[in-house]
């Protein structure tokens, strides 16, 4: 089988997580026979750049195509840059690397028969191409590929934890853009069930959809037989950051130390800076901050170490702690288990599921919000005790038996099975699922909106606007392939050359004048039965932007098409005016500055009651 898999994380960039399980997953089915492709970043590091070479091991069988995007400074390279990743880019800079991956899979799936494609939610790299192939003929060999989105860290759920801001246009895009990138996959695979429920509950995904497969242990560390366990260290490996649950466990470490001397509290890891609602700056000095002085000699902050040392950390550890009050399948808890240490773990990811409570491990209990960091704070604060004053041959056994579930539950070979059999039922469904056939489109050019005698899908356009037979085809094709949308636009060229782009289409942002849609293609069965309803307004973007509310409040879905399709022969579509709401009538605007009272009263309301920090007005 072939399988390519996309992420920007892969050595020799920077790796965390993600990174970890592509390489690992990568390797292990080129060792196992099959055919590997790889689409990531290129760095000054890497062996190759571009298409026109990847770099090849084992036996060629494994394949990575190192390509362009930024520098180290965030610039885009001057071949990548260009309207369409400069548009993407005002959104999220890296979002212009779903972008990239799609251009080198156009080329790639025209010369090499690749059989399914993974991608990680995080950043959604492989977005561009999941909406873009929908648009492609019936018979095209990229409808015949399935596209699995791996769960891995929504970055919503990461800021979220770390307490970072949210209020920022970038974090806001990355969300839409991994919901879309979820909702689009022909399956989700997730590597625990914490994840897989929390992801479901958020995107409303069928749990049928999800499939849960574990992370395999992969390359072991070298651990030294001869170092001998330092009673009362306790140790945490991992970036330092507040989701890892660092601030719960110093604090939890500080309530115990003076009751047990012995005990230490070792970090190792790399930084992490915080840009929170309460405070910036580096995570492990503010954890500093919190240790009263003359407990500050117990905690030590070794920071990053190269991997080729960890094996000599674990192996002088008394207990490994996991106490993340958000995880998804932390690699640390893995490692900790292959090297024979006992954990102390959360019960907030899937640390739980990896490891079995009494037997491998000590589980804090923890939770969302408030209430559920304090409740960790104090679960962490009895599991010190308790095992404070468990004799260290018990710890050991249950070190012992971690390395035995570990190396069963994460085993290299069964994880690799697991793989083979999901690719295969998913690639075996592609060929038998024929593609829809393309909904027939009309475009018209006046503010009618009655639908009485059209097509299947219905277009209204600008008088000027020039849209080919073949766009036409593709906005067909969209269509049959998503019978959730009722309503799409297409990218269009914007005043100054540049793209206006977006992925999903939602209430809040059609709300706003700036946002109109002078466009739209409209779904005639979706329409059916609103059509009726009055239409108040003259000009063709006001009543557009009520049709399309209209649709969403029924349930209907609104999309983007990421394919520049419209162009205008007397010059560049102009921007509606900022500021214009263009009603005819009373009438007409009550319904508009209703939902945009409602969207402001709404944030204003969520700000405010944020935490608990400040009172209801």
């Amino acid at each position: 089988m072939h399988v390519c898999f996309v992420s920007r994380e892969y050595p020799p960039n920077a790796m965390g997580g993600i990174g970890t399980y592509v390489m690992n997953m990568t390797h292990l089915l080129a060792e196992a026979g099959h055919t590997v492709t790889v689409l990531t970043q290129w760095c000054e590091a890497a062996p190759t750049k571009g298409l026109e070479q990847p770099a090849l091991s084992h036996d060629n069988r494994l394949r990575v195509y190192y390509l362009p995007l930024v520098d180290a400074n965030w610039a885009m390279y001057p071949e990548v840059a260009g309207p369409e990743t400069e548009a993407l880019a005002a959104r999220d800079l890296i979002a212009t690397f779903a972008w990239v991956v799609a251009e080198a899979l156009d080329q790639l799936v025209a010369q090499d028969p690749i059989q399914v494609i993974e991608a990680p939610e995080y950043e959604a790299p492989g977005l561009i191409w999941q909406l873009r192939r929908l648009t492609y003929p019936e018979d095209h060999p990229a409808r015949r590929i399935p596209v699995i989105t791996h769960l891995h860290s929504p970055s919503h759920l990461i800021f979220t934890h770390n307490d970072d801001t949210l209020d920022n246009h970038w974090v806001e895009a990355r969300r839409t853009h991994e919901h879309e990138a979820i909702a689009l996959a022909d399956a989700v695979l997730s590597p625990s069930r914490f994840l897989a429920e929390q992801v479901a509950g958020w995107t409303r995904l069928a749990r049928e959809r999800l499939t849960v497969i574990p992370y395999p242990v992969g390359p072991r560390l070298e651990v030294p037989t001869e170092a001998e366990i330092v009673p009362g260290r306790f140790l945490h490996v991992g970036r330092v950051e507040p989701r890892k649950g660092v601030f719960e466990f110093v604090e939890a470490a500080c309530r115990v130390a003076r009751d047990f001397p012995w005990a230490r509290f070792r970090f190792v890891g790399g930084p992490h800076v915080r840009l929170g609602r309460e405070a910036d700056g580096e995570t492990a000095e503010l954890l500093r901050r919190l240790i009263p002085d003359d407990l500050q000699d117990r905690f030590e902050w070794v920071g990053k170490i190269p991997r080729e040392q960890l094996g000599r950390e674990y192996a002088s550890a008394h207990v490994c702690a996991v106490p993340s009050r958000w995880d998804n399948f932390p690699n640390t808890c893995v490692e900790a288990m292959e090297a024979g240490r006992p954990v102390l773990a959360s019960d907030q990811g899937g640390q739980a599921e990896m490891s079995l409570p009494g037997v491998t491990a000590w589980i804090a209990v923890g939770g969302p919000g408030a209430d559920g960091r304090a409740q960790l704070v104090d679960s962490l604060e009895a599991r010190l005790r308790e095992i404070l004053q468990t004799p260290l041959e018990v710890a050991a056994a249950m070190g012992a038996a971690g390395k035995r579930r570990i190396e069963d539950y994460c085993d290299d070979a069964a994880v690799v099975r697991a793989h083979e059999d999901f690719y295969a039922t998913l690639w075996e469904r592609a060929q038998q699922t024929p593609a829809a056939a393309a909904l027939e489109v009309e475009v018209r050019r006046s503010a009618d909106l009655e639908l009485a005698q059209a097509a299947d899908v219905v277009g209204w356009l600008p008088e000027g606007v020039v849209l080919t037979e073949e766009a036409l085809l593709r906005i067909g094709r969209f269509f049959a392939a998503r019978p959730e949308v009722g309503f799409a636009t297409v990218w269009r060229r914007t005043k100054d050359g540049g793209l206006n782009v977006a992925h999903r289409v939602e209430a809040a942002s059609l709300v706003h004048p700036a946002a109109y849609p002078e466009y739209a293609f409209i779904r005639r069965c979706a329409w059916k039965g609103l059509a009726s309803s009055p239409q108040a307004g003259h000009y063709l973007d006001d009543r557009l932007r009520d049709a399309c509310l209209s649709l969403l409040e029924a349930g209907w879905q609104g999309a983007q098409i990421p394919l520049p399709l419209i162009e205008n022969a007397g010059g560049v579509l102009d921007q509606p005016v900022p500021g214009r709401f263009g009603f005819a009538s009373r009438e007409d605007s009550a319904r508009s500055v209703r939902l945009a009272h409602r969207k402001v009263f709404v944030d204003h309301l969520e700000d405010v009651l944020h935490d608990g920090r400040r009172e209801r007005p």
